[in-house]
């Protein structure tokens, strides 16, 4: 019987420079990628119809040094698809195919880059890796879309730039200005002029200057390893420094610190950012005066106070085209940190972005209603989307602010499609103290819920160490983390205290007439205790036995809703249901959902 589709990813790697290459290596790369192509649609019968997803390079894009045969034969892939789809089916030489080709980076888990170890070469030349959830994410988008060329690869553009070539081709000038447009922001975010002199540094007191020191090169450290969580005493290797973006980050230094003297081995002699902040701040008297960019240790714009809002996956940038090329806005629950959502971001085939509650706004300006901070948020989700119909989520906590944001937004005449509530446990009117709960709180109960809520080896980490210390108390929590883990988690037990406050507050949500509602509900799992508990899974099931409501509850508070909403059951707990590997039905069931409402408002 007929196939239903084809996925191409056949490829062998024969790299060599020019001169070296000959018949026998360009058939070793050319041939499976193009004669076994060819192989498969000679002897194997498709469907009219059937989808062909030829999984070419970027290699074909930008070049890559020593492929100029791998380069050549993923080429042909990227004529192929555009040709193929272009013919007559009823008539011509060749068969008229339903194809695309996808120029692919590299995927992070599996594949060439993994196997020749060259993901982090790509990383220091500002080329991300794809997860195997983001690749899929983007082949499932790319199916449902008309785009028979696509390239598929995170790139930072300024970084790139500077780094593959001595000058920008012309195929590319049009995202040298997206670079200069990004350098400009995060000069802007960080009070930073376009050009300055080691002078100007030298001319501030001692610890206003190492303060600037230390925060250009916080900042340049965490550009190099890719993390936003990098704090100044934080060991650089641990970070995911390597001895390759080692010395990337040692020549930008050198470029932005023009005159001062940097040791090859200066990331082992000097192993945080504290450290080599010293080490150069105390060169800066002898260093001749040059241009370089300065940064103030006290300017903060206000944009770089308020970053509310955070794109969760490569969507963001652009491609999604389905549903209706709407973004979906995610709300967290009581941590208000939008980090907790990037595995499901990663699996939706369409721009997902997340409202968190920044640190550097100071208390007395934090909202003092949940109306406020739905009003707050609704403006931060106007900056990417001007007009409805909008998409909202909220887990937790958050359903009940995504709900009031929907009634924010139609009070201004609005549109909100879909509503997704994520196991929404506390809807309001409340019938318990939440409130008093949380107040009763320490570090250690927040702690404990910062493990359940991170995925993978982060919360582990945040468990094994109440596993060692939770029963010594908020003290013992404060000696074992690190300055900068402290702080985060301080405004994060901040936050969920002032966030439950404002729930304690709040009333019923207004009728919503014209959006739909989804439920997305998980286990009750805080009836009873499961084996081999550990400490941070019992504080949280001892709080949510406490406070959560039940399924009879949630169905009640969900009747007032003008629509009656659609229930899913998922697998997975509470928390856990965002993680692996739930998180992929999870996915699924929310596409489902928003697919259907389209074409229910379609139909």
């Amino acid at each position: 019987s007929a196939l239903g589709g084809l996925l191409h990813l056949a490829g062998v790697l024969a790299d060599g420079v020019l001169p070296s290459l000959n018949r026998e290596s360009l058939d070793r790369s050319y041939g499976p990628k193009v004669h076994g192509l060819f192989n498969l649609c000679r002897i194997l019968d498709f469907d009219k119809d059937a989808p062909h997803m030829l999984f070419s390079s970027t290699s074909a894009l930008f070049g890559s040094p020593g492929q100029a045969n791998y380069s050549a034969s993923n080429s042909v892939l990227d004529s192929l698809a555009p040709f193929w789809s272009s013919q007559d089916p009823e008539e011509g030489d060749f068969l008229r195919r339903n194809a695309r080709s996808v120029q692919w980076g590299p995927w992070a888990e599996v594949g060439m880059a993994v196997q020749a170890n060259t993901l982090g070469r790509a990383k220091s030349m500002g080329v991300g890796a794809l997860t195997n959830a983001q690749g899929l994410a983007i082949i499932s988008s790319i199916l449902s879309s008309s785009k028979l060329l696509v390239g598929a690869v995170p790139v930072r553009w300024g970084k790139y730039l500077k780094s593959a070539y001595p000058q920008v081709p012309s195929f590319l000038k049009g995202f040298e200005a997206e670079a200069k447009k990004e350098a400009a922001e995060a000069r802007s975010a960080t009070g930073a002029p376009e050009k300055g002199a080691l002078g100007a540094l030298s001319a501030l007191n001692g610890e206003e200057r190492l303060a600037a020191v230390r925060n250009r090169l916080r900042d340049l450290a965490r550009e190099v390893v890719d993390s936003l969580d990098l704090e100044a005493d934080n060991p650089l290797m641990d970070a995911g420094m390597d001895s390759l973006s080692g010395v990337e980050f040692r020549n930008r230094l050198q470029r932005e610190f023009d005159g001062i003297n940097l040791p090859n081995s200066m990331v082992f002699d000097y192993p945080t950012i504290a450290e080599l902040a010293g080490f150069i701040n105390g060169q800066l008297d002898d260093a001749p005066e040059s241009p370089m960019p300065l940064v103030s240790a006290t300017a903060v714009s206000p944009q770089a106070q308020e970053l509310f809002l955070e794109p969760l996956n490569a969507l963001c940038n652009g491609g999604s085209e389905t549903p209706a090329s709407k973004p979906v806005f995610l709300i967290p629950g009581a941590g208000m940190q939008a980090g907790s959502f990037r595995t499901l971001a990663a699996r939706l085939a369409l721009a997902s972005y997340g409202l968190s509650w920044p640190k550097n706004i100071p208390r007395e300006e934090w909202p003092s209603s949940l109306k406020d901070l739905a009003e707050l948020f609704f403006a931060e989700i106007q900056k990417v989307q001007s007009n409805g119909p909008y998409i909202l989520a909220g887990h937790s906590f958050g359903a009940n602010v995504c709900l009031e944001v929907a009634a924010v937004a139609s009070s201004k005449g609005q549109q909100v499609s879909m509503v997704i509530l994520l196991d929404p446990r506390s809807l309001l009117p409340l019938q318990v103290d939440v409130q008093a709960a949380f107040a009763n709180s320490g570090l250690v109960e927040s702690l404990a819920l910062l493990a359940q809520t991170l995925p993978g080896s982060e919360g582990e980490r945040y468990a094994e160490l109440l596993n060692s210390h939770a029963g010594d108390g908020d003290e013992a929590i404060r000696r074992a983390l690190s300055p900068g883990a402290l702080s985060s988690l301080e405004h994060v037990h901040e936050t969920i205290q002032w966030y439950s406050a404002l729930l304690q507050q709040g009333q019923a949500p207004p009728a919503l007439p014209g959006t739909k509602v989804a439920v997305l509900r998980a286990s009750v799992a805080w009836t009873s205790a499961k084996m081999n508990e550990t400490v941070a899974e019992r504080i949280v099931r001892e709080f949510q036995a406490l406070t959560f409501q039940d399924d009879k509850e949630v169905a009640h508070q969900l009747s007032s809703l003008s629509e009656t909403p659609e229930v899913h059951k998922v697998p997975g707990t509470h928390f856990s249901m965002l993680h692996e590997p739930n998180v992929m039905k999870v996915a699924f069931k929310v596409l489902s959902a928003l697919y259907s409402a389209e074409e229910e408002d379609e139909g």
